[in-house]
């Protein structure tokens, strides 16, 4: 990769870093946070989905406010608004007032991450794309692997660390807005159906549709799950930032093979490994190595 490709993306991978902690911490903190509170497991399970819906509105919207204002507008006030939202979580501890926000952190993070690869798309060649694209996903699961371990910087019953989120945020859009780097050029997306992808590729729809409903409960509920089980703060952390590192370090590996085998071996392969150590998973009583 040139040298001056990475010298040009080195904010951005820089805010990228401290918005994948942001991300990692969060979702555990709140998660551990809510049982704490004593919300029932089905609210905690709502509350941590409307993330999604929020994620989900943001990819559908961001690229027509990219059109409409500009990319670094836009980044500029996502950032801003998932800076807020973290605060109001620490202000407010009510389940109703938390679905809300995690639904604003969910648009704002979705859309933080459709104007940084659109950045990256843009200062990446048909050369080089690959290279570039790796090395965001390894910094992003990287940030979101770190970041479970910062529940153990503060009490997840106090504000310190919902304040420490909201400065991350912050911090991370600074480098990223004050960089001299190309920006995309205004362009009217094409809007491409499921039914569309499902024709090109229904084995890639099913599995991303699956795997997303596993991630889903990893992310939302194996904090609370950590915490029902009994673990103290620096277990939920290792738990939860063992699966992390999984997904961070086979990254490269589970790329290379696709590449040289049928990718459908790959993922069949991928699913019954999961299953395998999922049930072994289940028969652990206690958190401990094993976990």
């Amino acid at each position: 990769m040139p040298v001056r490709t990475v010298v040009t993306l080195w904010p951005l991978f820089f805010g990228l870093s401290l918005i994948g902690l942001a991300v990692g911490v969060q979702g555990s903190l709140l998660g551990f946070r809510a049982e704490l509170e004593g919300f029932r497991s089905s609210l905690i399970g709502i509350l941590m989905s409307a993330y999604y819906a929020g994620f989900l509105v943001g990819a559908l919207l961001a690229p027509r406010l990219i059109v409409s204002v500009g990319p670094i507008r836009t980044f500029g006030a996502v950032s801003a608004l998932a800076s807020i939202t973290i605060l109001v979580h620490a202000s407010f501890v009510e389940p109703l007032t938390w679905a809300a926000m995690r639904f604003l952190t969910g648009f704002a993070f979705s859309s933080i991450f459709v104007v940084s690869e659109s950045w990256l798309n843009q200062a990446a060649s048909n050369e080089n794309r690959g290279q570039i694209l790796s090395i965001y996903m390894v910094i992003q699961l990287a940030g979101v692997t770190a970041g479970q371990f910062m529940l153990n910087l503060a009490d997840p019953a106090g504000f310190a660390l919902f304040i420490l989120i909201s400065v991350m945020v912050s911090f991370a859009a600074i480098p990223i807005l004050m960089a001299v780097m190309a920006t995309p050029p205004a362009e009217e997306s094409h809007r491409v159906s499921i039914a569309h992808l499902w024709r090109r590729a229904p084995m890639g729809v099913i599995g991303i549709v699956l795997v997303q409903l596993c991630t889903s409960v990893v992310f939302g509920m194996g904090a609370v799950y950590g915490a029902m089980s009994g673990m103290d703060v620096s277990e939920v952390a290792s738990f939860m930032g063992a699966m992390m590192a999984g997904a961070m370090f086979l990254q490269w590996p589970l790329g290379q093979k696709s590449g040289q085998v049928d990718r459908r071996w790959v993922i069949g392969f991928s699913a019954i490994v999961a299953v395998v150590f999922a049930v072994l998973a289940s028969q652990q009583r206690e958190a401990g190595p094993w976990l």
